[in-house]
């Protein structure tokens, strides 16, 4: 028995329990601690990641945008500036791809944005906003009816050199290369021009095959 208590008393004399439960308590608050920021740590990763998905999707949807807005300036090849009610049209469907809505999504993570995608951020959305709200104001042509678009042509191309800041600097953030956009906007001009045509020809095929049958049809009772 003296054997046994000796042993015993040495093993409670070997261990520091003040130390121990020093490094229990400081186990504990390090646990504690990894609790309490880890939820923030995902959340800010999660939010991260949601504003790098969306900048993706704002460097596309912008390309789209700015596209159809270059073809849109060089769709009229008249010198004044007149377009025929047909290339009216095909001006007005490059600009109905104008919107801010996913510059908006976006917004929503701009604290994850570095400053100078944020700045252009900004501005690319109040332009946008504008030209949305300015479409509406667009004229309801008559077939034939010519218009001069020097003032949109030149409205529109301000809105383009407006929103191609935010494509490079989020393209720059997200490491993804920045198209080339002037050889692809010539080439849809040139096909919107071909379509205008196409449909003035139409037009006019129509118009002459009315008129036929409306002169056939008052000769008939003359003979």
């Amino acid at each position: 028995m003296t054997v046994s208590a000796q042993v015993g008393n040495v093993a409670t004399a070997g261990l520091d329990w003040t130390a121990a439960s020093t490094v229990v308590a400081a186990i504990a608050a390090v646990i504690a601690l990894f609790v309490g920021v880890w939820p923030i740590v995902t959340a800010r990763r999660t939010g991260e990641g949601q504003a790098r998905f969306w900048a993706k999707v704002a460097v596309d949807d912008l390309a789209v945008q700015e596209l159809n807005l270059l073809a849109a300036t060089k769709l009229v090849t008249q010198p004044e500036g007149y377009a025929d009610s047909w290339q009216y049209d095909q001006v007005a469907k490059c600009t109905a791809t104008v919107s801010s809505a996913i510059l908006v999504t976006l917004a929503q993570y701009r604290e994850h944005l570095p400053k100078p995608a944020e700045g252009a951020l900004v501005v690319a959305i109040s332009i946008l906003a504008v030209a949305q709200h300015r479409r509406t104001f667009l004229a309801q042509l008559a077939p034939s009816e010519v218009v001069n678009l020097t003032g949109d042509m030149v409205w529109y191309d301000e809105v383009r050199e407006a929103i191609h800041p935010a494509r490079v600097e989020l393209a720059k953030w997200v490491k993804v290369e920045l198209q080339q956009l002037d050889e692809g906007a010539a080439q849809l001009a040139k096909n919107l021009r071909h379509a205008a045509l196409v449909e003035r020809q139409l037009w006019q095929q129509a118009n002459i095959a009315e008129a036929r049958t409306a002169d056939a049809g008052q000769r008939a009772p003359n003979q």
